[in-house]
């Protein structure tokens, strides 16, 4: 969170108007599951994105560096109509042809996914969600994309 005044005058009443920005985005992934499993857990769920940037906190502006990483998503309380959901905080960006890494264990068995996600924009103080539905442990299945703002 970042707040910025414009005030130059101590106020009478010493209150200062604040409004606060996040510069930061959020990235959430609901996962459902194939119901040919008893069982799943042990979700995890990574996503390639930059992981390094330059951030100028008068201007609110931030710079994407070029360090790319898989970043693990902490467990989110779970969607209804899901089986598991995850969430990040990430730096804002837009990028193309995003991998997507689902690691679990149905039924006892690790599996592993992976999902490529044509574009990705990541905006500053939005959230972004990807629901991926049917999950297989296949490399297809079908997904859904809601933009909304933060609350």
């Amino acid at each position: 969170l970042v707040a910025r005044t414009t005030l130059t005058q101590k106020p009478a009443d010493n209150t200062v108007p604040m409004a606060f920005d996040h510069l930061m985005s959020r990235f959430d992934v609901n996962l459902s599951f194939a119901n040919q499993y008893q069982s799943v857990d042990d979700v995890v769920v990574k996503v390639n994105v930059g992981t390094d940037a330059t951030i100028n906190l008068i201007t609110n502006n931030i710079t994407l560096g070029n360090e790319q990483n898989d970043v693990n998503l902490n467990v989110l309380d779970t969607v209804t109509g899901m089986d598991c959901s995850r969430s990040g905080i990430l730096i804002p960006q837009t990028k193309t042809d995003v991998v997507i890494t689902i690691d679990f264990n149905a039924d006892g068995l690790m599996k592993s996914v992976t999902y490529t996600m044509p574009e990705l924009k990541l905006e500053s103080g939005k959230r972004t969600t990807l629901n991926l539905l049917d999950l297989l442990g296949q490399t297809t299945f079908g997904h859904s994309r809601r933009i909304c703002k933060s609350h």
